[in-house]
């Protein structure tokens, strides 16, 4: 039995053995589901232990997923039912069927649609530290598969955020901010975090705010009542809570200016306050009447143009016109008249021009589309236009308010801080404007061809399979390097071209991923070492493989300081077939979805296992690049961590972590250097009314005076 995993990895070799492979299915699904091992298994030796023979079944059915084609509906169905069972079963198989589980995400969708609520139970109920990587990466996959969750309740998805934050808490010591020590530790806080803002923020916009209360009374918990200060897993919780509740927007305006803390001679005027965890910037625009607002987060950044109506009482001079919302309103009622007409008269619609078909009417609309401005806005603002019912559910009310409340600092009562206009607060400002708001990863992937074993033979590769191509296909989208300014490129070269044309990218709610492909970076004449490849893969922690060499990839072909992980991708059948990439034609992709493909991953020698690659699996080419783009990700942030834990346990901190502790820092020096100078009322008032502030403030008869005088933080 204990071979047979790695014989089945063969499909070509049993492609022929439909009945055979459907026999054994259903024998190891009765052995496991009705625990009939010491019946079936005869003269077990005493080593052997019978949760090993279970273990070893439950691996065969692992594999059998790929043979899918030669089962029923309901032998798919029995399959993970036998999963489920030994996940609560046998302790020590529990990991193994979570992986197991984690792959029929992609594989069997709609067995596993069934049987998600049922498994989700069995999961909340296996919360051990040992299982808590495995049962975050299922959730996490499934947080990106939101199609699946179709059965799922209110129950089921609160159960999930309880998931999430039991292990937030686990690093949560009564009345302290404490941080876990082990590598192995901050990958759970970071992975739990994930998984709560990717299941919060797949929710649709009016559901979110049902579960904040939930959320929040989990969250507090194990927190102290008596100490004011949050843990900080506590406070990025909340960010991401206010920050996602009311709007499903981006993390970050396209077009973010960086603003400084303050006024400076020649510039327009703009102050920066600290609220809460944010800073609030307000800047004056050089469109008469308009003010600019950035509101920094933890969680991102969110930006305002405001426009004051009332006319200045300086000049009788108009402000600026409003052209967009005007433009976008006249779009509309166009699109509505448009709508009435074509209910009325349905031949007259089907008489339409095609540069009509859009349903906006070409008609002129006054001053407006005189307007270069609003000519543009019209044009881009077509497409818009026609999607605008799922913007406005994209946006609540509420978060306008949101962004000005003190939050979480809610009960202090405390004033808004100026910040001063010092180089030190500008230079940390600056530094917070640099930090990114998601987290950035860069993925390296090689194609390694028929009989090639050295670094040079893989790195001068121009070019890999027709599957390789497809697979490039599905994990991302390619981009124009030359001019990229909007998406992190990990080093790749932007203005000429010295990396190559494009490269691969993708991007989510909690990520932006840029892959160093080497086949689309030039391979040069003067460089038959490749070292401007090598120079940005020997710098990656985690390199994809396309191995198409006919041998196994040894761990260190491509040697490299940062080099901790490897996933390897083969093709499962034999390599006959290996072919250069021609022309890509839909009937090829098709075939590519269903063939199948070895996929497992390798690994430094000191580092612990935390994926469900550490054996190897038969993954669909339908399913391939998701399923690597997630584990490749998972395993990026895990080796960041690995590495820079060694010595200090905090010196790996995600993105909005570390923001968190900028804004807290500039905090500081905001009220410190507010107490030097005497604004703060409640450190600089003396006895007799008369603070450091100057001699000009009256003497204090009513303490209220200190509270409703703005003037001292404004």
């Amino acid at each position: 039995m204990q071979g047979l995993p790695n014989q089945l990895l063969d499909l070509s070799f049993f492609q022929s053995a439909g009945p055979q492979l459907t026999v054994m299915r259903a024998f190891f699904c009765d052995m496991i589901v009705n625990e009939r091992a010491a019946v079936t298994v005869k003269n077990i030796p005493t080593t052997v232990r019978k949760s090993d023979i279970y273990l070893t079944a439950l691996n065969i059915l692992t594999i059998l997923l790929a043979y899918r084609s030669f089962f029923t509906r309901q032998d798919q169905d029995e399959m993970l039912v036998a999963f489920q069972t030994g996940l609560y079963r046998w302790p020590s198989a529990a990991k193994n069927c979570i992986h197991a589980f984690t792959l029929a995400l992609h594989e069997l969708p709609q067995s596993m649609t069934k049987l998600l609520p049922g498994t989700l139970l069995k999961v909340s109920q296996m919360m051990s530290t040992a299982m808590a990587v495995h049962n975050l990466q299922f959730l996490a996959t499934l947080a990106r598969l939101p199609s699946l969750r179709v059965n799922f309740t209110d129950t089921d998805v609160k159960r999930v955020f309880v998931i999430a934050l039991q292990y937030i808490n686990t690093t949560v010591d009564s009345g302290a901010n404490s941080t876990p020590t082990s590598p192995v530790n901050l990958y759970i806080v970071q992975l739990a975090y994930q998984v709560l803002l990717a299941w919060f923020v797949t929710l649709k916009l009016p559901e979110r705010k049902k579960y904040v209360p939930f959320i929040i009374h989990y969250l507090l918990l194990r927190s102290s009542r008596q100490s004011k200060d949050l843990d900080e897993n506590i406070e990025l919780v909340l960010d991401l809570l206010i920050y996602n509740s009311f709007a499903d927007c981006w993390s970050k305006p396209p077009d973010t200016r960086p603003l400084q803390s303050g006024s400076k001679p020649g510039k327009l005027p703009s102050r920066t306050w600290v609220q809460g965890n944010s800073l609030l910037t307000s800047q004056v625009s050089s469109h008469p009447g308009w003010i600019d607002l950035t509101i920094r987060r933890p969680a991102g950044v969110i930006a305002f143009s405001v426009r004051l109506e009332n006319r200045f009482k300086a000049t009788t001079a108009s402000m600026l016109p409003l052209v967009a919302p005007v433009a976008f309103e006249q779009l509309m009622s166009s699109r509505r008249a448009y709508t009435i007409e074509k209910g009325r008269k349905e031949s007259a619609a089907q008489g339409l021009r095609r540069s009509d078909s859009d349903g906006f009417s070409r008609r002129r609309h006054g001053p407006v589309s005189q307007s270069p401005s609003a000519r543009s806005f019209i044009e881009s603002a077509r497409p818009a236009a026609l999607a605008r019912d799922e913007q406005q559910a994209s946006l609540d009310p509420s978060f306008l308010l949101a962004q000005f409340i003190h939050y979480p600092n809610l009960q202090f009562e405390e004033p808004s801080v100026l910040l001063p206009e010092d180089d030190a607060i500008t230079r940390g400002v600056s530094v917070l404007d640099r930090t990114p708001v998601i987290d950035l990863h860069k993925i390296g992937v090689v194609y390694v061809g028929p009989d090639q074993t050295t670094e040079a033979a893989i790195l001068n590769n121009t070019h890999g399979s027709r599957n390789y191509g497809y697979f490039l296909q599905t994990i991302g989208r390619f981009v124009r390097l030359k001019g990229c300014r909007d998406i992190y490129t990990g080093g790749l070269d932007t203005n000429d071209d010295l990396d190559g044309r494009h490269a691969i990218y993708a991007q989510d709610d909690l990520s932006q991923i840029i892959f160093h492909t080497t086949t689309l970076m030039p391979t040069l004449a003067h460089d038959p070492a490749c070292t401007s490849k090598k120079r940005h893969i020997g710098n990656d922690y985690v390199t994809i493989v396309w191995n198409e060499s006919g041998r196994d990839y040894a761990f260190d072909t491509i040697p490299a300081q940062f080099n901790f992980v490897n996933i390897i991708i083969e093709p499962a059948a034999s390599f006959a077939n290996v072919a250069p990439v021609s022309v890509v034609t839909d009937k090829g992709f098709d075939a590519f979805q269903h063939q199948f493909f070895r996929v497992i991953a390798k690994q430094k020698q000191d580092m612990p296992e935390t994926g469900p690659l550490g054996e190897p699996k038969l993954v669909s080419g339908a399913s391939l690049g998701a399923f690597v783009r997630q584990n490749a990700v998972q395993a990026n942030i895990f080796s960041q961590i690995f590495q820079n834990s060694g010595n200090n346990a905090e010196s790996h901190t995600s993105n909005a972590r570390e923001r968190l502790r900028q804004i807290k820092r500039i905090k500081e020096r905001a009220v410190a250097a507010a107490v030097k100078n005497g604004n703060r009322a409640a450190s600089t008032e003396g006895a007799d009314g008369s603070g450091a502030a100057g001699g000009n403030r009256n003497p204090v008869v009513d303490e209220r005076e200190i509270l409703l005088d703005f003037t001292r933080f404004t």
